[in-house]
């Protein structure tokens, strides 16, 4: 019998500055409720886990549409979560995208997928979510 995996890390505890940030954005976006902001926050991350798969076939396929409309949506969320410079990319995709300037828009696509898979691994599943 081999023995058992070792446990998953246990993550970090937020700082201090990332508690104030979410309970900003929790008061902007949620009435304050702190819980539903994490919530629909973890929601978000398990979408982005498929629009990142999404925005590689539109962009490997050069489908200036899908990523237009993948920029439209994430610069919304990305806010909604309190990511602004996310949010910038998403909408620098859209226009790009919009405007048929493929070069762009794989330059923007490809900052805003590597923002977005920091993003997933700076929150891991999270506890109370």
């Amino acid at each position: 019998m081999s023995p058992a995996p070792p446990p998953a890390p246990t993550p970090a505890p937020p700082s201090a500055a990332a508690i104030a940030h979410e309970q900003a954005v929790a008061d902007a976006y949620f009435r304050g409720n702190l819980v539903f902001f994490r919530r629909f926050r973890q929601d978000c991350l398990q979408q982005f886990v498929i629009d990142l798969a999404e925005g590689e076939r539109s962009a490997q396929q050069e489908q200036l549409d899908g990523l237009m409309h993948l920029g439209h949506s994430l610069k919304t969320v990305l806010r909604l979560i309190g990511d602004e410079p996310l949010a910038d990319w998403a909408r620098q995709l859209e226009l790009s995208a919009r405007a048929a300037d493929a070069a762009a828009s794989r330059r923007a696509w490809a900052a805003l997928a590597a923002g977005l898979q920091q993003v997933l691994a700076s929150h891991p599943q999270e506890p109370g979510a």
